[in-house]
């Protein structure tokens, strides 16, 4: 069969950068019977699958061996969901986190072999987030609320600020990372970046807020740690950052979300908006321990899991908790890990930890690099940006935020997952059992003939 040239993209990215752009409202946009990021990830493994049967052998990715862990979390949830006896669309959307948009995570890192498709791929995304970035603004400060449109019943443009300005966080923090590689533009940024703060401080979501400010940290870093690699000033420059946001508490607590954060620790009664957050925070907090202590009280439940059949809200009594002030019922307890605890259990946690800590791992040894590489750079960030939202909402149980984060897992691990690093082959080589060495053996001393005697005479 001939060989195929190299796709033009990396494998899914139109559904990421719908997800990217819209999120929410994008994610929702419904063409009956079936979603637009449903629609986009059938599209995206098909083309791929078509590329499989007519080629004579597709290249690889050079951390196959690292990929391995998707399916392993992949086998283990479709086996529950199985087991668990009933196909309905309720139980399919609970499993699609761990099965469908996991492997949206496998076409990626099947497909990032191709050099020559990360450029354009980045290109892509970079824009879906430049345009995420100015609807969220135009949202926030202008048109408040989503706007509605004849035939759709999803409104557009309407932000959800868990996801929304995390996003936002991860476009400024792209544009730290390319002032460098673009002085003429840097007014332009520093405007762009000004915007952008200002959009993600009027939020009341203290998730959002946070994941916005971890990633533009992080992104911070990364940049001060590619221009100073051979010496410690990164360090010193990056331990500023934090001692900056301290200094800036004071213009922060004056903020509603501020006043929101503060509610973690304390509580004061006589603040609308720290007593609306003591109050969300006891409630997800109760809801919570509610549904791990339902999930302890059956030895096979904690182990294996209680799989994908009913609302587990419902049945554990948190839902109870949870849904209190609103017209319908939750499905998930509004934290990503201890949603994953109740469906899959204690192994199904710690199949699904081991791609992420991996994840972290080869972050921390490729940090000196990523700021130089965009792409690299964007898909070690976007699952960084997602952490917090995914432990305090429901963005890892829903396509715009499983998508994205998933995704970029399976392309980090691909590119940067092939190879183990010097210390670690290091360590390697020493705890490997070494060969028996032959015994010594002196060198044998060389014979010495003595001539025939001559007879003289």
């Amino acid at each position: 069969m001939p060989q195929l040239k190299a796709p033009h993209y990396v494998g899914g990215v139109a559904a990421v950068a719908v997800m990217l752009f819209g999120t929410r409202w994008g994610s929702h946009l419904k063409v009956p019977p079936i979603y637009i990021g449903d629609a986009l990830i059938l599209l995206a493994f098909a083309h791929y699958g078509m590329r499989r049967i007519y080629s004579s052998g597709e290249p690889s990715p050079p951390g196959r061996d690292a990929l391995r862990m998707l399916w392993w979390l992949m086998g283990y949830a479709g086996l529950r969901w199985l087991l668990s006896g009933e196909v309905s669309l309720d139980s399919i959307r609970d499993a699609a986190p761990y099965t469908i948009y996991v492997a949206v995570g496998l076409l990626a890192g099947a497909t990032v072999v191709h050099e020559s498709v990360r450029k354009p791929t980045y290109n892509v995304l970079f824009w879906a987030l430049a345009g995420h970035a100015a609807w969220t603004v135009f949202t926030t400060f202008i048109k408040k609320g989503g706007i509605h449109i004849p035939g759709i019943t999803q409104q557009i443009f309407e932000v959800r600020p868990d996801i929304d300005y995390p996003i936002v966080g991860l476009f400024a923090a792209l544009l730290i990372g390319q002032m460098n590689s673009m002085p003429k533009w840097r007014p332009v940024i520093m405007a762009v970046l000004g915007l952008c703060g200002a959009t993600v401080l009027s939020t009341q979501n203290r998730a959002g807020f946070l994941g916005a400010g971890m990633v533009v940290c992080i992104g911070l870093f990364l940049v001060l740690n590619a221009r100073h690699r051979d010496s410690s000033m990164a360090y010193l420059v990056a331990a500023a950052i934090p001692l900056g946001m301290v200094a800036a508490v004071p213009v922060i607590a004056s903020t509603t979300v501020g006043k929101r954060l503060l509610t973690t620790f304390t509580q004061d009664d006589t603040n609308a908006a720290t007593t609306d957050g003591s109050a969300t925070t006891n409630t997800r907090r109760a809801a919570w321990n509610q549904l791990i202590e339902w999930t302890n009280s059956d030895s096979q439940r904690m182990v294996f899991g209680h799989g994908f059949r009913d609302n587990i809200m419902d049945i554990s009594g948190a839902g109870a908790k949870l849904s209190v002030g609103l017209n319908e019922s939750v499905r998930a307890p509004h934290s990503g890990w201890v949603n994953t605890y109740a469906h899959l259990g204690v192994v199904g946690c710690f199949i699904g930890i081991i791609p992420l800590v991996v994840f972290l791992f080869l972050f921390w040894r490729e940090r000196r690099d990523l700021a130089e590489d965009p792409f690299r750079m964007l898909i070690y960030l976007t699952p960084l940006a997602l952490a917090l939202p995914i432990s305090f909402g429901v963005i890892l149980e829903s396509p715009f935020g499983a998508i994205p984060f998933w995704w970029c897992i399976g392309a980090a691990l691909a590119l940067d997952g092939g190879s183990p690093p010097a210390w670690l082959r290091e360590i390697a080589e020493r705890v490997r059992p070494a060969k028996p060495k032959a015994p010594e053996t002196k060198p044998a001393l060389p014979v010495m003939h003595s001539a025939p005697m001559v007879d003289p005479r």
